[in-house]
């Protein structure tokens, strides 16, 4: 059923348009056959599984994403993305190399300033501590700090990429330095230990390349596809394996002797929405926490000021799942309990209606401003920053991170933008 809904619709979306699977709308519903279409399917086959509670839960996100192509639908949603004005798409040629320069030292000092911090042993510390530094670094406050190191950092690498993109007939040599600092930045990235930040690294340039310059053939984003897929398999098992200065070395040869279904197993097991969201149905509400009617929303209102600052702020819905449900693991892991579970946790299914039904809006809202935008220089350097948004709620939810990194994206590259954009001459 989920397979022919979204099928049906991406169909029609296909003939209004070019395929485009760098758009919202495609990344959304891409995911979303990952998480609910895909893995439902090796449940079934290789997990011991509750039957009845999955039925509800698939029952549930079929409601849901129902409700979510009727708000993506509804004309209200292509109108208004359609009218928000563009971000600046000239840039002072100036100007964009001194902020940028800027950017990449302040990227570089709070980067060190994490690895003083957490105490790690330097650099390479942090690859032989990899799952040890990766928990220091985005605990007590210092999250904040691990995201400006990304942004500092990635902005100017996606600015440059646009700016040589531009110009015609780029020898081969002119291209050294940017890969160079390319390969420094995944350097860095890759010693946090989260998979996610090399691999937005990537796709901005994908998506840059894609809208700026020329189409990417869906063969070749297959090829790209499966790559990252790998490399998520890959650092999975790393991370797990660098701990107690464990020489790299020594880390790659234990990969090596690890059966490729382990490889697969660790991808699998990172597509957990639908299992945390069964988790809810068997388990919620608990003895201790009943429907919030949408107190998780109303929460997020403090959640951008950090825990040192206001002790007392409410959790993020990650950390409320995980102590209600995985108290065990709470300290080093966090688990999501997924767009749905959030919806779930604040209304039952009329939450799950709703929500959907809004996330839709948002998402066509999002869908008609990079359409109408989409060789606008500023817009695409937003969008590679946040090219996840709506689609990656259905993993975590509204009260998460998510929402988090895409409030911080935002604002900082509405002030870099501005930074650098060339000033409109007025008529006389």
């Amino acid at each position: 059923m989920i397979f022919t809904i979204i099928s049906t619709f991406y169909s029609i979306e296909r003939r209004k348009r070019d395929l485009d699977l760098f758009s919202p709308y495609s990344v959304f519903l891409l995911v979303f056959a990952l998480l609910f279409a895909i893995k439902p399917l090796e449940i079934i086959f290789y997990r011991e599984h509750n039957e009845r509670i999955l039925m509800w839960a698939l029952i549930y996100v079929d409601v849901g994403l129902l409700s979510f192509l009727m708000g993506y639908y509804f004309i209200f949603g292509a109108q208004f993305g359609k009218a928000i004005d563009p971000l600046p798409d000239r840039w002072r040629n100036d100007k964009t190399r001194i902020i940028s320069v800027i950017s990449i030292i302040l990227g570089l000092v709070t980067y060190i300033l994490i690895i003083k911090i957490t105490d790690i042993g330097g650099i390479m510390g942090a690859f032989t501590n990899m799952w040890q530094f990766r928990l220091r670094a985005f605990t007590e406050g210092r999250a904040y700090l691990a995201m400006l190191t990304q942004f500092f950092l990635s902005v100017p690498l996606v600015i440059w990429f646009i700016e040589l993109l531009k110009r015609p007939r780029l020898k081969v040599w002119e291209w050294f330095p940017f890969i160079a600092y390319l390969m420094v930045i995944l350097f860095i990235f890759m010693s946090f230990g989260v998979r996610g930040m090399p691999i937005n690294v990537i796709i901005s340039l994908l998506i840059s390349y894609h809208y700026l310059k020329r189409r990417i053939p869906v063969v070749i984003l297959g090829v790209i596809v499966a790559g990252i897929i790998f490399f998520i398999m890959f650092a999975g098992l790393y991370r797990a394996a660098a701990i107690e200065n464990t020489p790299v070395p020594e880390v790659l040869m234990q990969l090596s002797e690890i059966p490729a279904q382990s490889y697969l197993s660790v991808f699998l097991d990172r597509l957990d929405a639908l299992p945390n969201f069964m988790t809810i149905l068997e388990g919620f509400p608990t003895s201790s926490m009943d429907f919030g009617y949408g107190s998780t929303f109303l929460n997020f209102i403090v959640q951008p000021f950090p825990r040192s600052i206001y002790p007392e702020k409410p959790y993020l819905i990650g950390d409320l799942f995980t102590q209600q449900f995985f108290p065990s693991d709470y300290g080093w892991v966090t688990k999501d309990p997924s767009i749905f579970g959030e919806l779930y946790m604040n209304l039952h299914i009329g939450g799950i209606v709703l929500g959907m039904f809004l996330l839709g809006m948002i998402c066509r809202i999002f869908q008609g401003y990079i359409e109408k935008n989409q060789n606008n220089k500023g817009v695409i350097l937003f969008y590679t920053q946040v090219f996840g948004f709506p689609a990656f709620y259905l993993n975590t939810g509204f009260n998460s991170s998510t929402t988090i990194g895409f409030l911080f994206c935002l604002v900082f590259v509405l002030v870099f933008l501005n930074l650098i954009r060339a000033r409109e001459l007025k008529q006389p």
